[in-house]
């Protein structure tokens, strides 16, 4: 009997033994989550922009993309008449504006300047906070191929995964959600939210400090987020596990309270991401809203999907909106005298 209380202790012994290997083994994993970048091994490339053009037919716009070979100008429904403004992408010339804003039929009362997927004969937008709708340009309209219900709530930072699949933000609890559009239910939530040092009291609070942009590669199935108050990305995969963290090596974001924070001094990073050519792109300020009054000019990142930093610009044309196609940089400039397009080679 002794021998056999003896042997029962040893296998407990050992599986309590693998038990806290294997644990060990998991933090151990969780920490080699995050990965550290020196940006400044890389030395920005001064780059000027060419072929300026002066713009006079648009309003409001508040995003830039690239279809065919057009730029595509998504405006909101304050003070433009129409959602989308194209133009020729070699020489900026006007091509006409498409859609009207409205809630008549065919019309749309909202569209949301940040999502557009495309085909190559087609567009799809985000209209009416809760619709996807496929759009496909005629001459001087717009016809609507197909319309589809999404959510029956506004489904922001929206990025379409397949069919039936997206992510948007959950803004409670966790960062982002994965939500079936024909299931209608939320079929898995990302991880928590980023750490800091600040403290929320308000969801409100919480949300505006991470504010965030989610880029998608369908082909290595790889989502990448973005922080505008956080030298922070993130690498998920389309199930929404989190592959790592890649966060700056040197840099941090400034000491304070939320109403210091809203005060405006707390540092910009990562602005507007985009994907062109398997890569991503994205505009980085390491400045705060006082800094980037005096001195607008800002650098432009090149990432690929493993967090591994290429390259490093430095625009001399001060813009607001861009986008990249075949190592071409877009810009569209805003300015109370002109508002302008030019483009450089990257």
């Amino acid at each position: 009997m002794f021998i056999g209380y003896c042997l029962l202790y040893v296998f407990i012994m050992k599986k309590a033994f693998i038990v806290f290997f294997l644990f060990l083994a998991a933090c151990q994993n969780q920490r080699s989550h995050v990965e550290y970048v020196d940006t400044e091994n890389i030395s920005p490339v001064k780059l000027l922009s060419t072929d300026k053009v002066t713009v006079e037919k648009i309003f409001y716009p508040q995003s830039l993309s690239v279809f065919g070979d057009d730029l595509v100008c998504m405006c909101i429904n304050q003070g433009a008449d129409h959602p989308l403004y194209l133009f020729d992408k070699n020489d900026f010339s006007f091509k006409g504006a498409f859609g009207d804003f409205g809630r008549g039929a065919g019309e749309f009362f909202d569209v949301n300047p940040y999502y557009f997927e495309k085909t190559d004969s087609s567009v799809f937008l985000n209209t009416n906070n809760y619709f996807e709708t496929e759009v496909m340009f005629e001459n001087d309209s717009i016809e609507i191929v197909n319309h589809r219900a999404l959510a029956n709530l506004t489904l922001n930072n929206l990025v379409k995964l397949n069919d039936s699949l997206f992510v948007c933000n959950d803004n409670v609890h966790n960062e982002y959600c994965l939500f079936d559009i024909k299931k209608h239910r939320v079929m898995k939530n990302f991880s928590d939210f980023p750490a800091c040092r600040m403290k929320f009291n308000e969801y409100d609070d919480r949300n505006n400090f991470m504010q965030r942009a989610l880029v998608s590669n369908p082909k290595e199935l790889k989502l990448m987020s973005f922080y505008r108050y956080l030298p922070l990305m993130r690498l998920y995969d389309f199930d929404g596990n989190l592959i790592k963290e890649i966060k700056l090596k040197g840099l941090d974001q400034k000491n304070g309270s939320v109403d210091d924070f809203y005060d405006g001094g707390f540092l910009s990073f990562f602005v507007a991401p985009v994907v062109a050519d398997d890569l991503i792109y994205v505009l980085f300020m390491n400045k705060n809203e006082e800094e980037f009054m005096k001195d607008p000019l800002v650098e432009l990142q090149v990432w690929d999907w493993n967090g591994k930093l290429l390259s490093k610009y430095r625009i001399t044309e001060p813009f607001n909106l861009y986008t990249v196609s075949n190592r071409v940089l877009y810009g569209l400039s805003l300015r109370e005298e002109d508002n302008c397009f030019f483009k450089v080679s990257l």
